[in-house]
């Protein structure tokens, strides 16, 4: 199996109130231009533009899209399963400069999250509540059974939050 591919495993969609609480909490001075390059169904799409964006939803694979335009806002839910190829696509290959990425919290512990965005103005934005994702059309009846936080960079801040790595610098040393 290619590494790159998206198996329906990994096709759970982001409920409209999540996408909902992330776009009130930008001060957009004229309405975006969104790109989701992670389809599924087209929930997020349908959800995206009930909210008044255009949204460009290329499909097919990932990995083969051209860069977005540096004015474009990649709103995504990107699959788990290869969110770190996801990442250096994003990060370090395009360098996309206006992002919110829906992950697991626990990524923005790791190595390979810090070391793809370091020194990079980040706004990691934590939901209330685990969310409800939507799989095959259909809200899951219980919530996720982990935490997610919206990835941000280049957004216009409504209020200024930023993540600040603590303590810990890679040495796992005692």
């Amino acid at each position: 199996m290619n590494k790159n591919n998206i198996n329906t495993f990994d096709e759970y969609e982001t409920p409209l109130y999540a996408l909902r609480d992330l776009m009130n909490h930008w001060t957009f001075t004229e309405s975006p231009l969104i790109y989701e390059p992670f389809v599924g169904s087209g929930h997020s799409t349908r959800a995206l533009q009930s909210l008044g964006y255009e949204v460009l939803s290329p499909g097919g694979d990932f990995f083969k899209h051209p860069a977005p335009a540096p004015d474009t806002y990649l709103v995504s839910n990107p699959p788990f399963s290869i969110k770190k190829k996801i990442l250096e696509r994003i990060f370090l290959e395009w360098n996309h400069p206006k992002v919110a990425l829906l992950l697991p919290s626990n990524v923005v512990q790791t190595d390979y999250f810090q070391q793809i965005t370091q020194g990079m103005n980040l706004d990691i934005l934590m939901p209330t509540a685990r969310i409800k994702f939507i799989k095959d059309g259909t809200m899951m009846p219980k919530t996720a059974g982990f935490s997610c936080v919206w990835v941000c960079r280049g957004f216009p801040v409504y209020r200024g939050i930023q993540m600040h790595y603590l303590g810990h610098t890679g040495n796992k040393d005692p």
